[in-house]
């Protein structure tokens, strides 16, 4: 997780507020989980299962203080540091 740890602490926008080291470990934990769901197909959850597949709506109904605070993050992550076949995952498994 350290990696994930990272690009948080990296990418955190400190105009919106400042991040504790327990908020930046709780979202490295969630996009690590994105990383492992779109390279080694496992299930991330409810929550990062309606980032994947861009449902806001949900995706703000389910979310956690934390993820809620950081929500800017995922999509950021998802834009910057995953393959654009990230979308194409994510459409095929709505569609099983």
């Amino acid at each position: 997780m350290d990696k994930f740890l990272e690009w948080v602490s990296k990418n955190h926008r400190e105009d919106l507020g400042s991040i504790t080291l327990e908020e930046a470990e709780h979202i490295a934990a969630s996009i690590e989980s994105i990383h492992r769901w779109y390279y080694e197909d496992l299930d991330p959850g409810e929550f990062i299962t309606a980032v994947v597949n861009n449902q806001l709506v949900e995706a703000f109904a389910i979310a956690d203080s934390t993820n809620m605070k950081f929500m800017y993050m995922y999509p950021m992550y998802l834009y910057n540091e995953m393959p654009a076949g990230w979308r194409d995952k994510a459409l095929r498994e709505r569609c099983e």
